[in-house]
């Protein structure tokens, strides 16, 4: 089965998926409409990292003795365009790449999420398990200081210094 603009295509039908149109725009949305939210999360994050990349760059062209301020602008922006463009072929014409951000947008509307109570009950009983955790570590810790220091193992009284006396 083929999957095309206006949904699947039965495979044998003699439909092809739909191409664009000659003399069609280059800028044209593959699946316009569907999988927006996952599309903007994808573009909004690999522009932030595509500037942060791109300020990276700048700081390292600093290395460079007798590059003009120029050309040191001017490299960061045009990749930071070219990144752009990759970006917009990613998110709006890549087939592969859009199937699946639709898709996972759509199985993202079918999860379960836990309601506030449940998240602050859930959060409690782990704090309440990891401070018994440290407790018994901590217990089993001063134990063992005290077993090997009476065997002369450790040098030293470990406890006095743990507990505030002088060492």
């Amino acid at each position: 089965m083929v999957t095309g603009d206006e949904g699947p295509v039965p495979s044998g039908s003699g439909v092809a998926a739909p191409q664009r149109a000659a003399g069609g725009s280059p800028a044209q949305i593959y699946k316009q409409g569907q999988g927006t939210y996952v599309r903007w999360g994808t573009a909004v994050g690999g522009a932030l990292i595509a500037y942060g990349g791109c300020v990276f760059l700048y700081d390292q062209l600093k290395l460079f003795v007798g590059m003009s301020e120029t050309v040191r602008l001017l490299i960061p922006a045009v990749v930071f365009v070219a990144a752009g463009v990759g970006l917009f072929w990613l998110v709006g014409q890549s087939r592969g790449a859009v199937d699946f951000m639709v898709a996972t947008e759509g199985e993202m509307k079918k999860v379960n999420w836990s309601s506030r109570k449940e998240v602050i009950g859930a959060t409690q009983v782990v704090i309440v398990t990891v401070l018994v955790m440290a407790l018994l570590l901590f217990i089993t810790d001063v134990i063992c200081i005290v077993v090997f220091s009476s065997m002369g193992v450790l040098a030293g009284d470990i406890l006095k210094g743990m507990f505030g006396g002088a060492s």
